[in-house]
Parts: structure tokens; C-alpha cells; sequence
């Protein structure tokens, strides 16, 4: 779960997307329905960053 844009209700199937810092996602053509589309993870982002070393 987690929240959007409210323009994002009138994604389509297959319309594509990346949700900053997760990753890409598309919209599931068998799940979704009008109003309320799933989105499915395509491809994950790698972060490179690293919190400092504690001394």
C-alpha cells in the first residue's frame, strides 16, 4: 500500500512509471480496475548511499 497522486487513478494498463527512489513500475492489466490500478515493480533502484561510519 502507499499513496499517489490523485491523477494517478486514470493510469492505464501497461502505462509505465518510476516512483522516486523505488523503482520502475507498470500498471497491471489483470488486477486493475477503473479508478483503482496495481502497480507492479518492474525494476528496483540500487542506492549507493551509505551513512558515515560511526567513530
Amino acid at each position: 500500500r502507499g499513496f499517489v497522486e490523485a491523477e494517478m487513478k486514470e493510469a492505464k494498463p501497461q502505462d509505465k512509471f518510476q516512483f522516486f527512489r523505488h523503482g520502475y513500475f507498470n500498471v497491471d492489466t489483470k488486477y486493475s480496475k477503473p479508478g483503482a490500478p496495481v502497480f507492479n515493480q518492474v525494476v528496483s533502484l540500487k542506492s549507493s548511499f551509505q551513512l558515515p561510519a560511526a567513530e
